[in-house]
């Protein structure tokens, strides 16, 4: 077994670098030049016309690609660069794919390395001088925009000028101060709630201290964000960027339901056999009442995130949650004979009903990633 699973894996191993052997691109020329150079590889005779097709198709998309960079040249911003080093890494694919085949006997492809390397130093420069005007906005959003721009720029020429410290720089002045609030309540649950363990320590206090904690409080300094209570801040003195609010906005926990049905069951039982040895049945009935016990519970809650100082709306998040329960239970009367195992297994049931504080936490454990990532997405 484990022999015969060795010879799949080198098998599937060896088709797929036969296959990126001749990759080039997705575009549809690209793929038809690969199975042209694929094919051309495994004919044993010489195939002038595929021999044409390999030739004619190189150099019809080597003057597409040549144009497209013409073009991507005379366009503005620093993301043009992004085009035209695709377009030269493309070209570049191309010429060593055709190298590696027997096309290469025939057609002596142009490098462009020394083009993309050029193009590469452009377009950092480029993407750096974006960022130093951007960042001239002096505000978070404009700091974390010039972040990018000068990743953009490290990523195409790494170590350009002096990008890595300013990097370092834009990304101290990009990370957002965030406030989570006490959570609130606008339902009617917790007013009717009596003390528990849970309650509004639950629903203010756990939840806020939970969501900062998981949220990477202020301790990861790699995050976008850091997060603090309110009392965390006004005791640190923090310059809060953005607040988060907190609303259960819909918590219906209803008692239970309840449903009745009854079903009569009846079965054929071999009770002897005859003279001739064949079995003799007889009917047995038996009659089932079952009681169904049954709920649907909703929790909603809203997140709104405003800025700090404008006060104006930044997101109003909705994250719902739902739980279905219901169990069943049954008694009979009449002849067991004519239950079934599944009958059994509701009358042998005993309902347990959950509490309203289990199902509570169900509905949190359900809500509370969506809210966290909600968050966590928010500020990326």
């Amino acid at each position: 077994m484990t022999r015969t699973l060795i010879i799949i894996l080198a098998a599937t191993l060896l088709m797929s670098c036969g296959s990126s052997k001749y990759f080039i691109s997705n575009e549809a020329e690209f793929s038809t030049l690969s199975s042209l150079l694929k094919k051309l590889d495994k004919n044993k005779n010489d195939n002038q016309e595929i021999r044409d097709q390999i030739v004619e198709l190189y150099q019809s998309s080597s003057k597409r690609l040549l144009n497209d960079i013409d073009v991507y040249k005379t366009l503005t911003g620093p993301d043009k660069w992004d085009k035209v080093i695709k377009a030269y890494q493309t070209l570049n694919t191309m010429s060593e794919v055709i190298i590696k085949s027997k096309a290469g006997n025939f057609i002596t492809p142009d490098s462009y390395h020394g083009l993309l390397s050029q193009a590469k130093q452009e377009a950092a420069g480029d993407y750096y001088d974006a960022a130093n005007e951007t960042m001239k906005g002096g505000d978070k959003a404009s700091f974390r925009e010039a972040y990018y721009l000068f990743s953009k720029a490290n990523g195409y020429y790494p170590g350009y000028r002096d990008v890595k410290r300013k990097m370092e720089f834009v990304w101290k002045e990009s990370v957002l101060n965030v406030v989570i609030n006490p959570v609130t309540d606008q339902s009617s649950y917790y007013a009717q709630m009596i003390p528990n363990r849970f309650g509004n320590s639950f629903n203010s206090d756990l939840l806020q201290r939970t969501l900062v904690r998981d949220l990477g409080g202020d301790f990861n300094k790699r995050a976008p964000a850091r997060f603090y209570t309110d009392y965390e801040a006004r005791v640190a003195r923090v310059d809060i960027d953005w607040i988060a609010d907190i609303t259960w906005t819909r918590l219906d926990i209803p008692i239970p339901f309840t449903q009745s049905s009854t079903v009569r069951r009846t079965k054929d039982i071999e009770i002897k056999k005859d003279t001739l040895g064949k079995p003799v049945y007889q009917k047995v009935e038996a009659t089932l009442k079952i009681t169904r016990r049954y709920f649907t519970a909703y929790g909603e809650v809203e997140c709104r995130m405003t800025d700090a100082h404008t006060r104006e709306n930044i997101a109003l998040d909705r994250y719902p949650s739902r739980i279905d329960w219901s169990q069943s239970y049954a008694t009979y009367s009449g002849d067991k004979r004519a239950l079934t195992d599944a009958d059994w297994a509701m009358i042998n049931n005993r309902v347990v009903i959950p509490t309203r504080e289990a199902v509570l936490m169900e509905l949190y454990q359900k809500i509370y990633p969506q809210l966290k990532n909600g968050i966590r997405n928010l500020v990326q």
